[in-house]
């Protein structure tokens, strides 16, 4: 239910984006390849680098997020000063940067400006990111991938002159390293990497570095994605639980009961026999939401041997009140539902409108299939 959405609106994105932009690719990808398995130590170096780079972008977002108690004029006016009086000195980090990251992927700019954009983008991008300024993540964090890439990029040619090492090569891993490591999302930044350059020899080095970098993050410094630090930690926001996740991706339907009848409050001798031959589980009382077991009506049939007609509410029962959910609705809605109003049972409608009624759910109807599902699985 969550992944075919993400899937059709992606696909719609793309088709909306080439028809209006053309077929270009954002950036001039140079064609990349691994030249050696020798190069396979300086990918995991370079792992090891982008995930302490990544670490230390998230340490500073979490110590920028103090100036959180300041006005908004101050943070976010003192963030476009402190844009000001960097740009003038280097441009180069306003805007998206695309054409920097061009430059980096072809080899143009030289070390040592590549090492200052890096630690400019790293402190006004993690400023922004702080204080929720709305500058995005995901391009600020390619930028800085891109700029540490291609440090390692011309590094590599500084140790081995003679070799024949590609600087966008390392630039590109540089910026899938960062872009997994930060946003904790090693797969987007992998097909991210094979969309930017249409070459699939990049998964292999991309894989490496990618995982490193994030494994840096996640078990050496134990550090959450940068989005979680914006969020603070609020319980509202973590990754549900298993059971949850699952609940969430079930439909009511598949833990429904349909062995029951719907029935008027008055029911006359006659059609409450047929209704006992139909052998229900349960009775609902039309319009009036209350769900009653047949047993209820057989015994006020021996009861009461003379009686033309039987009132539901009036005869000895056990009676259950329910609320009303939708077919559509999934396991988790309806254990919400059931705890905000208090109740163990819910009445299940094709349309609430006209009335469709297609079954009842409780809530051990849904704990037994949740219980039963792991078992089933193993």
């Amino acid at each position: 239910r969550g992944f075919i959405p993400i899937i059709l609106a992606s696909v719609s994105g793309a088709i909306v984006s080439r028809a209006v932009f053309g077929h270009e690719t954002a950036f001039d990808v140079p064609a990349l390849n691994l030249t050696s398995l020798w190069e396979v130590p300086y990918i995991m170096l370079l792992g090891v680098v982008a995930g302490l780079v990544a670490t230390g972008y998230i340490y500073l977002v979490k110590l920028l997020q103090r100036l959180g108690h300041l006005p908004l004029v101050l943070r976010w006016g003192g963030l476009t000063i402190a844009t000001l009086a960097i740009s003038w000195w280097l441009p180069e980090i306003l805007g998206i940067g695309y054409d920097t990251v061009n430059d980096a992927l072809n080899g143009k700019v030289v070390f040592t400006t590549l090492l200052l954009l890096l630690l400019a983008k790293m402190f006004l991008s993690g400023w922004a990111a702080a204080v929720s300024f709305p500058a995005g993540l995901i391009g600020p964090v390619l930028f800085i991938g891109a700029a540490l890439g291609g440090l390692m990029g011309q590094l590599s040619v500084w140790l081995v002159p003679d070799y024949p090492l590609s600087i966008g090569f390392y630039t590109m891993l540089g910026m899938g390293a960062m872009m997994g490591a930060v946003l904790r999302a090693p797969l987007a930044a992998l097909v991210a990497l094979l969309e930017l350059t249409a070459n699939p020899n990049i998964i292999m080095p991309g894989m490496l570095s990618v995982v490193i970098a994030s494994l840096v993050v996640s078990e050496v410094f134990r550090l959450p994605s940068v989005f979680q630090v914006q969020l603070g930690g609020n319980a509202q926001y973590q990754a549900p639980s298993p059971v949850r996740q699952m609940l969430r991706n079930t439909w009511v339907a598949q833990a429904m009961q349909t062995s029951v009848v719907e029935v008027q409050r008055k029911v006359g001798r006659e059609a409450a026999g047929f209704i006992l031959q139909r052998d229900p589980s349960w009775l609902l009382i039309a319009g009036e939401d209350t769900l009653i077991r047949p047993a209820a009506i057989a015994e006020a049939l021996e009861t009461d041997p003379d009686a033309e007609t039987i009132d539901l509410f009036t005869i000895p029962a056990d009676r259950q009140a329910a609320a009303r959910i939708s077919l559509k609705a999934n396991l988790q809605d309806a254990l919400d539902q059931m705890q905000s109003h208090q109740l163990q049972w819910l009445i299940v409608y094709r349309d609430e409108r006209r009335h469709q009624f297609a079954g009842i759910v409780s809530r051990e109807d849904i704990e037994s299939y949740y219980q039963y599902r792991p078992a089933q699985g193993a």
